[in-house]
């Protein structure tokens, strides 16, 4: 990891708050990896592997069906993605995949549930960011049911 990547970090919602000790021991446990524009990260439908937090480039969550596959969010430097399925210990209900060459910190699955369990800035943190992913659905969710189509459009 490079020392010019903490303030990436520091700028999820998830790592704001945690001590600079408290951090430093957190991220003894993970690893950077840095990946070619295109390359998959998690598949829908995997057990959750690795808490994601991109460094730099841009990541693409998509949701595959019968007819394809369709773009649903897109995450940039700073931005950790698929906390949920991380912190139920579920499979992935999307997959993930770099829209530009990127450089990604994983954080793997059980090592994070356990400072989650063990450090309350950190379950605090995991809090903030899961209630704004809250906030967002809740948002697409009433777009989708309360307007009309021509008010969607």
């Amino acid at each position: 990891m490079r020392t010019t990547d903490l303030p990436l970090i520091r700028r999820s919602r998830l790592l704001a708050q945690v001590a600079e000790p408290d951090l430093a021991a957190m991220l003894a446990a993970c690893f950077v990896q840095t990946l070619p524009k295109g390359a998959v990260l998690c598949r829908q439908g995997e057990k959750a592997e690795f808490l994601h937090i991109v460094l730099s480039g841009r990541v693409g969550l998509f949701g595959e069906s019968g007819g394809g596959e369709v773009l649903v969010e897109f995450f940039g430097p700073g931005d950790a993605f698929i906390v949920p399925a991380v912190v139920l210990d579920a499979p992935y209900l999307l997959t993930a995949r770099l829209l530009d060459e990127g450089r990604i910190l994983m954080w793997p699955a059980a090592a994070f549930r356990a400072q989650v369990r063990a450090t309350g800035t950190l379950a605090y943190g995991a809090v903030l960011l899961l209630s704004g992913y809250w906030r967002t659905l809740i948002g697409q969710i009433k777009d989708l049911k309360l307007l009309s189509a021509i008010e969607r459009l």
